[in-house]
């Protein structure tokens, strides 16, 4: 895709009898910047706590959260405390462009903000045609003006831009999730048959923890990794006892399990009859 670049604009808000309790909007800003020299730090002891949203809209910075930095191009969308330490953006030091984003500063979020960056710390992914960019872009019409509103009005549009992030830092997690799943399910079936086998393994390759690998592979497929082998190795199993002329001790043992009479039961709740009973019906092998 090819980002253009827009026309510069701000919007400052001023919100009418101000309630402490309430969240209020700064400004919504479309700015560009350009020099390797450009950086923006974070206040840890300044007055106000002010948070904001930034998007990328063309070219391309840098954001530094606790040491660890990550490259925001278009389509990429950060968040942020300005009072949390360690925080920064900056141009990239190889880069000889300029960098536009899309931003909304606002006051006053009782701790949501600081849950968000902790619950996800990393930039997000979001289109320029969301919902969230058409909300805030939407204000343009403005620019010639501070507009007035409301403290209910400016904690309203707080709230639904907070909400609008929610749902896109949801929807890429649940890509992600889905990724890693669909990774893990075909490390599973090359797996099949394979005595020995542990999820863990699989964990280290994918660079996750085995715990997380479960919870986004039971919420995908709706059963966790092990049942999932058990499952494929099971399906193995029917084919091999119907092609095969091992016994079913054997089968059994050389798919890992550590007893005949275990396989069985498990065979059998798994399709509601016994090896045997599958040998002597000569059902064909499962696909």
């Amino acid at each position: 895709m090819i980002y253009k670049k827009r026309k510069e604009w701000v919007v400052w808000f001023q919100v009418r009898q101000a309630l402490s309790g309430l969240p209020r909007p700064q400004a919504i800003q479309v700015k560009t910047v350009s020099g390797a020299d450009y950086n923006y730090h974070s206040d840890p002891l300044g007055r106000l706590r002010q948070c904001q949203i930034m998007i990328g809209l063309y070219g391309c910075g840098y954001f530094t959260r606790n040491g660890k930095s990550w490259r925001i191009e278009p389509g990429m969308a950060i968040l942020y405390d300005f009072k949390e330490p360690f925080m920064s953006y900056s141009m990239p030091p190889d880069y000889h462009g300029e960098w536009q984003w899309l931003r909304f500063g606002f006051y006053n979020t009782d701790g949501a903000v600081e849950e968000l960056c902790k619950a996800h710390p990393a930039p997000f992914n979001i289109s320029l045609d969301s919902d969230l960019v058409k909300r805030l872009m939407h204000y343009q019409r403005l620019s010639d003006h501070e507009p007035i509103i409301s403290a209910g009005a400016g904690a309203s549009l707080v709230a639904g831009v907070l909400e609008d992030i929610q749902r896109a830092m949801q929807d890429q997690n649940d890509q992600a999730s889905t990724r890693l799943s669909e990774s893990l399910e075909e490390w599973l079936q090359q797996h099949v048959g394979i005595p020995g086998i542990r999820i863990g393994e699989a964990a280290e390759i994918l660079n996750v923890s085995q715990e997380h690998l479960t919870r986004c592979f039971s919420k995908t497929y709706g059963c966790t990794p092990k049942e999932r082998l058990e499952q494929l190795n099971l399906r193995l199993a029917c084919r091999r006892i119907s092609e095969e002329q091992n016994s079913i001790g054997e089968i059994a043992a050389e798919l890992g399990y550590t007893s005949s009479s275990h396989f069985a039961r498990r065979f059998k709740l798994q399709y509601g009859i016994t090896p045997g009973e599958w040998r002597r019906k000569a059902y064909p092998p499962l696909a």
